[in-house]
């Protein structure tokens, strides 16, 4: 598989603001990855990290602690396990309609592990996702 890297970085750095309530909805929900990883770097800067805000927000989580501490050639996007990270990716790029993010979000709430949410939610939008982000590069 080719390199993500520019391509994600190209999409999601404009986008990285957007509002994106579905996934704020299932991270106060208490879906949200409850240590280490982009975490631990958002305490490390004294940011706020509270699920019950949705804090930090994924488009800090993609752009700012992955995208900008990865080095290029080291990016290993399609790899990435954080279900809350794919499911915003989803939610930015349309990959799932509205109403698919909600039924996936029932689903991931209901399972009792989350491994098998992030898989779960990596399954279902990474395809939708690469390829929208993959249509925006090549014509840009």
């Amino acid at each position: 598989m080719m390199n993500l890297y520019w391509p994600f970085r190209n999409y999601f750095e404009t986008r990285m603001d957007a509002p994106c309530p579905k996934t704020d909805a299932l991270i106060k929900a208490g879906f949200q990855q409850p240590g280490s990883g982009y975490i631990d770097y958002a305490k490390s800067l004294g940011m706020e990290v509270d699920y019950r805000k949705a804090l930090p927000n994924q488009g800090w989580h993609m752009v700012k602690s992955y995208l900008e501490r990865t080095e290029p050639d080291k990016a290993r996007i399609a790899s990435v396990s954080c279900g809350e990270l794919w499911f915003w990716a989803a939610e930015i790029t349309g990959a799932l309609s509205a109403k698919e993010l909600d039924c996936l979000a029932e689903e991931v709430l209901a399972l009792d592990s989350r491994r098998k949410a992030n898989t779960l939610i990596r399954k279902r939008c990474l395809p939708g996702i690469i390829e929208i982000v993959m249509d925006e590069y090549k014509t840009a």
